[in-house]
């Protein structure tokens, strides 16, 4: 099995490391260390998943090239690369399209709806290039692929500063108090559309990242972290949002 594979390769890996390490270490650091295959984590019932990536934002800057997108996925997650078997894929909020401020090509990430007007509609083409890599990867990777959906933002126009880089003062809460049943939901409708229209089997949503830091300010170079008093509403709605599609 794949994920056998992969944690041979890095326990051995580790074997070769650590006495190399131990040498550079002081006298008076040491200290001693036991590990137990007894001893369990308490999430997941104690059950290693395997090893993985975020694909933010990196798929989103080469995966216009289907040969970059490839080379990637196989180095990533293929049999001769590796053999990494998670990938957390970003949905975007997108950014007011009149905003000029986030010059990096990788962060630059394409939101699925278009706000004109108060009225929102969806864009499915939008993203093309994370999808990309993302869809070689599921192939690279087999039936071990396990797939994590998380924003980093909402859409602009449910963000109190109206960007999506971040708040005013980049440590307060950015989504506007009436929009947390929209942000759930548009989590919930790209989820549910790239299970039905694409095929991705998604294991776990994940409404925020990073939520403890303070830089992520309006009008910065990057897109924001929704800050931790966020995420518990807004993924419980997501949730629910998700059942009421599936029974549609």
């Amino acid at each position: 099995m794949k994920l056998m594979k992969r944690l041979a390769c890095v326990l051995t890996a580790a074997a070769t490391l650590l006495p190399g390490l131990a040498q550079g270490l002081a006298a008076d650091a040491a200290q001693t260390v036991t590990i137990s295959p007894d001893a369990t984590y308490a999430i997941n019932d104690g059950v290693f998943e395997g090893w993985g990536t975020s694909l933010c934002w990196w798929a989103n800057r080469l995966g216009y090239s289907d040969s970059l997108a490839q080379q990637a996925a196989d180095a990533f997650y293929g049999d001769n690369g590796l053999r990494l078997n998670i990938a957390r894929f970003n949905i975007g909020g997108g950014d007011d399209p009149s905003h000029r401020h986030i010059t990096r090509t990788d962060s630059n990430m394409p939101g699925y709806t278009v706000y004109k007007n108060g009225a929102v509609t969806y864009d499915w083409s939008a993203d093309y290039n994370q999808r990309n890599v993302l869809q070689r990867a599921i192939k690279a990777a087999g039936d071990d692929m396990i797939v994590e959906m998380f924003s980093n933002s909402p859409p602009y126009y449910m963000c109190k500063s109206g960007c999506s880089s971040g708040s005013v003062d980049g440590g307060s809460n950015n989504l506007k108090d009436d929009q947390y049943d929209d942000f759930a939901r548009y989590l919930a409708e790209v989820c549910y559309h790239y299970e039905t229209e694409w095929g991705v089997d998604i294991q776990s949503i994940d409404a925020m990242n990073e939520p403890y830091t303070n830089f992520w300010r309006v009008c910065f170079s990057h897109t924001l972290r929704l800050h931790k008093n966020t995420y518990f509403t807004a993924y419980s709605n997501a949730e629910s949002d998700l059942n009421v599609l599936a029974v549609m």
